[in-house]
């Protein structure tokens, strides 16, 4: 759990971080798009698994509830 709370305050930091950028700008639609690509990787990329044991080994979750980054 510990990397997916640093994720998310690393992205908080990051929204933050570009707070007072301008409504319009370029560099907003930057960000913006920066962060869908991001959001889009971790969805399609990022595999959500459980440990089985004390060896090491690990299964894979399929509950749909793990399908998306809260």
């Amino acid at each position: 759990m510990n990397t997916l709370f640093a994720a998310r305050a690393e992205a908080r930091k990051n929204f933050e971080s570009n707070r007072n950028l301008t409504a319009g700008s370029a560099e907003l639609s930057k960000q913006i798009t920066h962060a869908e690509e991001v959001a889009k990787f971790l969805r399609e990329n990022v595999v959500q698994g459980q440990a089985k044991d004390d060896e090491g080994n690990y299964s894979m979750c399929h509950n749909t509830c793990h399908s998306y980054i809260y």
